[in-house]
This record gives C-alpha cells, sequence and structure tokens, in this order.
C-alpha cells in the first residue's frame, strides 16, 4: 500500500469513530438524566396530593420521611413527559422514591405527586460465581429477574448482590435465588 491510501483509510476510520460517539450522545434521552441534587431550606413547604396521601397509606410512608426526601434528596431525575421529577434518598438501607412537580429546583414550594418504598435485599456471592449467575448474554439474571419481579445488580469486583423490589419479600426471594444458582456453580 502506498501511503495516501493508508492516510484516506485512517482518516476514514476516524470518522467513523467520531460520528459514532456523536450519535450515541444523541441517543441519550435528556429528558431521563439526573439533575443536580438541591438541598432545599428547611422552611420549604412540601404539599401532598391526595393521590400522594392515598400512596402513602399503601405503602406505609410516613410524611416525616416524605418531607426528608423532598427537601434533601440523594437523587433527582427529571421526567419531562410527567411533568415530574423522582426524588430518591437512602433510608434505613432502603430507597425512598418521591415524585414532585417539576421544575427542580422549585421556586415556593415542593408539590409532592406520589411516593413508594424500594426495598433492598444485600448479599455476596463467590467472584468465581458471578458468570454462571450473570449467564451467557444475561440470560439467567434476566429469567431471574422476570421471575421474581426484581431488579438485580451485581458488583464483578466485589460479589457484592443487590436486589430492590417494590416488598421486602420478593427482594429478599430474589437474593435467595441468586445465592442458590451461584452455590450450583
Amino acid at each position: 500500500m502506498d501511503v495516501p491510501v493508508i492516510a484516506i483509510a485512517l482518516g476514514a476510520l476516524l470518522l467513523v469513530v467520531v460520528a459514532g460517539l456523536l450519535l450515541r450522545g444523541l441517543r441519550r434521552r435528556p429528558s431521563r438524566a439526573r439533575e443536580r441534587v438541591v438541598a432545599l431550606p428547611s422552611t420549604t413547604p412540601v404539599r401532598l396530593t391526595t393521590h400522594a396521601r392515598e400512596r402513602m397509606a399503601q405503602r406505609g410512608v410516613l410524611e416525616r420521611d416524605v418531607a426528608l426526601v423532598a427537601r434533601a434528596p440523594h437523587r433527582a431525575t427529571p421526567d419531562a413527559e410527567e411533568g415530574s421529577v423522582a426524588l430518591e434518598r437512602d433510608l434505613d438501607g432502603d430507597v425512598l422514591k418521591v415524585w414532585v412537580v417539576a421544575p427542580w429546583p422549585p421556586a415556593a414550594e415542593v408539590v409532592v405527586k406520589s411516593t413508594a418504598w424500594q426495598r433492598v435485599a444485600l448479599g455476596r456471592i463467590p467472584r468465581d460465581a458471578i458468570g454462571a449467575v450473570v449467564g451467557q448474554g444475561g440470560a439467567t439474571i434476566q429469567a431471574l429477574e422476570r421471575s421474581t419481579g426484581a431488579r438485580i445488580a451485581i458488583d464483578r469486583a466485589t460479589g457484592e448482590v443487590r436486589a430492590t423490589a417494590s416488598d421486602r419479600r420478593t427482594a429478599e426471594d430474589a437474593l435467595r435465588q441468586v445465592e442458590a444458582v451461584a452455590r450450583c456453580a
């Protein structure tokens, strides 16, 4: 090959890489990106909608916990389609999610639309069993998620397993199933 052909080939390869990076950036949904987490003054009013009060009663969520999340969330994720922001805060090993009216941070008061607990069960499996639990192309872990209804995340470096669901029993059942698969590996 002579030098101009190599230069053209390298230029084309560079163009493909740059185009791929640009397209990947465009495909990201900005409406789902996490916003900067802002703590509000403790005097900021928190107003609960009727729907939020109903969900709190159904899910055993306390008003003081909702106020804590609304004023000092750990994470904030906007949802432009719903006109809301999902606020999350880790509380006693679980995650309390509180949906508030956008924008975040609010101008005057926080209006809470709904709430939900995300129950967390934590465990650890041997690192050499992670591949068997994940399965080829993620097939095993996806099957476990479908059968239990929980989300399962495994830290490949430590073997730590995090199963999350809307109720504790589901999260713990998913963790037990992951541990069973790991024992058989």
